[in-house]
């Protein structure tokens, strides 16, 4: 419900904030890709919120609710790195779109940012793996400092997860967008 929420206040939000922009054109082309695109993705992201809410209560139904405290605590700390890499992976799409559509490929500019964003969560997964007790038992108090080592595998889970950018961008490029999706479901 919470999740629900925030969606329609983004949306809301935008739509108030563009208004001034938005004016109503209905294509019969476009809406047929989005009614495909659509039904392609819905099934995948239902999934996603389905895979959550299962995965937490069948935590605390068989560990109990501290260890779902934990887990759900080092969740955060995903979350926020999430955040970054969606930040990157928006700015860098279009750059990783256009090297796609070469004749060969090889994706110079997006190996090379990712490149760092990878190190950077290799660095970030070492730290909480060497320090993460210290840091998150500073951060709460001592409350949640056992759920340093659930972060260390976020970050592992992070790195593996987004290791085929290029990739993504050929099935983009291509328009393959939903084959991707059905692969992602």
């Amino acid at each position: 419900i919470g999740a629900l929420a925030g969606a329609l206040v983004v949306f809301l939000g935008s739509i108030f904030a563009l208004k001034k922009y938005i004016s109503v054109v209905i294509s019969l082309d476009w809406t047929k890709k989005i009614l495909k695109l659509g039904f392609a993705t819905v099934p995948a992201n239902i999934m996603e919120t389905a895979h959550t809410f299962i995965e937490r209560m069948t935590l605390s139904g068989y560990s109990g609710l501290r260890e779902l405290g934990l887990y759900t605590h080092s969740q955060q700390y995903k979350t926020m790195s999430m955040m970054a890499l969606k930040a990157t992976a928006r700015t860098v799409q279009p750059i990783t779109l256009t090297e796609a559509r070469d004749e060969y490929p090889d994706f110079p500019k997006t190996k090379e940012i990712w490149d760092v964003i990878y190190v950077g969560l290799a660095m970030l997964g070492i730290l909480f793996a060497t320090f993460g007790k210290d840091i998150i038992s500073i951060l709460t108090h001592g409350k949640f400092e056992q759920s340093y080592i659930f972060v260390v595998f976020w970050m592992i889970f992070l790195l593996i997860q987004n290791a085929g950018k290029p990739h993504t961008g050929v099935f983009l490029a291509l328009n393959k967008g939903v084959e991707y999706s059905r692969m992602q479901l």
